[in-house]
């Protein structure tokens, strides 16, 4: 496996883990971005975590620039995903919280920061 991929199998999808990830899932943020994270119960093979990624049509009502935040959003993840493969499976959720569209570079560094985070956190589990 490549590691600066994110394959549909990375992706976070099933109803059920999503509802408890954002039920019981530990949240904290890296603004623009607040991130929830829960353990995953069962290992789905050729993943080690799911992610989502999630924008406010309340707040960007225009689907175009929803899906361009969710673009950079995916991308710096892609980039900086590489510190989540050295621990147990993690389910992830990207919510964007900032009122205006941020570069890629910012949403970057603060995207390594969470992810750094995460390891921490979720490395001895």
């Amino acid at each position: 496996m490549r590691v600066n991929r994110l394959p549909k199998a990375s992706r976070l999808s099933g109803k059920k883990e999503i509802d408890l990830l954002f039920k019981s899932g530990k949240g904290k943020t890296f603004f623009p971005l607040k991130v929830l994270s829960l353990p995953k119960l069962h290992e789905v093979p050729d993943s080690r975590f799911e992610v989502l990624f999630t924008v406010s049509a309340k707040k960007y009502p225009k689907a175009v620039t929803r899906n361009r935040i969710k673009r950079l959003m995916r991308e710096a993840f892609r980039l900086e995903q590489e510190p989540l493969l050295q621990i147990p499976p993690i389910l992830i959720a990207y919510i964007y919280i900032a009122p205006e569209v941020m570069p890629l570079a910012a949403i970057r560094i603060k995207m390594q920061e969470s992810i750094r985070t995460l390891v921490k956190a979720h490395a001895n589990a």
